[in-house]
């Protein structure tokens, strides 16, 4: 006969050492026998009232347990791809406690319960739920992560990056739409990410500059994105650090009753070339920097360091 809690907690031994697995109370001899009895009356024979009770008994709850079971193998399904891309933990922390808390009513309850079927049928509402909104962040995380690579790669422009950060962008606003949890944590991980990468270039990009001043050959290799198709930037091949073109600043040497003045003084000449440094570098230190509620940030002003890339000049 079925009887006792829906849920039993069973020791699995793994490769790893002995685990606790969550296991649906409704042993598979069960259905074997209402499928005898059902066979047996079918040929004719006279089955003991008794056993004819247990089958029917089965027969009723089989269509819940077999729910359970699905329900049990999604939700594993679903915490193995938060295990396997530990990244989206924080997003889903939320959903995955809510699901525990799901299995932790379902504890509470046995097959004779008048509750079993409410619960049988919102428990599989979530955990489908659950599943597909872990297989949303994770395909959000995924096309982010290439976005952030792209950031490595790709040509020193003011609008390049733009077009990456504002896509990465995007798909937070679609994040925090989705009320996700621990989204300010998550994003403040992805901008470290995106700082380590923009310091790359801009360390590249300062090199270059130099170079060019000093009218040096640059050893900087190109990249070939002609096979890339990670973004959809033009196709052409590029230095990481970029092609800078200084502006030419004539200095002339005056001599009037033999005094030299210089013009533009050494002062005034030496702000032009900083001057065009800064704007050098500002292609990246101006991006606008990634943001978890973009859409909130009116209710407190961002100074410029923070809502830009300014701090990676340290």
């Amino acid at each position: 006969i079925v009887q006792g809690r829906i849920f039993n907690i069973v020791s699995q031994r793994t490769r790893t050492g002995t685990v606790l697995k969550l296991q649906v109370n409704f042993a598979p001899e069960t259905i074997t026998l209402a499928k005898e009895v059902r066979n047996l009356k079918w040929l004719g024979f006279r089955v003991p009232l008794s056993i004819v009770n247990m089958a029917n008994q089965a027969n009723q709850l089989y269509p819940h347990a077999i729910s359970l079971m699905d329900s049990i193998h999604t939700y594993e399904l679903a915490c193995q791809k938060i295990d396997d891309h530990s990244i989206i933990r924080p997003l889903v922390a939320a959903l995955k406690r809510e699901a525990q808390e799901h299995i932790k009513d379902g504890c509470a309850l046995g097959w004779e319960s008048y509750k079993l079927e409410g619960y049988v049928a919102k428990f599989s509402d979530f955990v489908f739920s659950f599943q597909e909104k872990v297989d949303e962040v994770l395909s959000y995380s995924e096309k982010i992560e290439v976005l952030i690579g792209a950031i490595e790669t790709c040509e020193y422009k003011t609008q390049t990056f733009r077009d990456i950060l504002d896509q990465i962008q995007k798909l937070i606003d679609d994040l925090n739409l989705r009320s996700y949890s621990n989204l300010i944590r998550w994003v403040a991980k992805l901008d470290e990410q995106v700082e380590a990468k923009l310091i790359q270039r801009l360390s590249l990009a300062i090199l270059s500059w130099m170079e060019c001043l000093l009218g040096v050959s640059s050893e900087q290799e190109g990249v070939d994105t002609s096979m890339d198709t990670t973004t959809a930037l033009p196709t052409q091949q590029h230095k990481l650090g970029g092609t800078p073109e200084l502006e030419v600043i004539h200095l002339e040497l005056h001599i009037t009753n033999q005094i030299m003045v210089l013009r533009p003084p050494v002062e005034v000449a030496r702000c032009r070339l900083v001057a065009q440094l800064h704007q050098w570098i500002n292609t990246v230190t101006g991006l606008p920097r990634i943001q978890s509620s973009r859409y909130t940030v009116g209710l407190h002003d961002l100074s410029s360091t923070e809502a830009t890339y300014r701090s990676l000049l340290g």
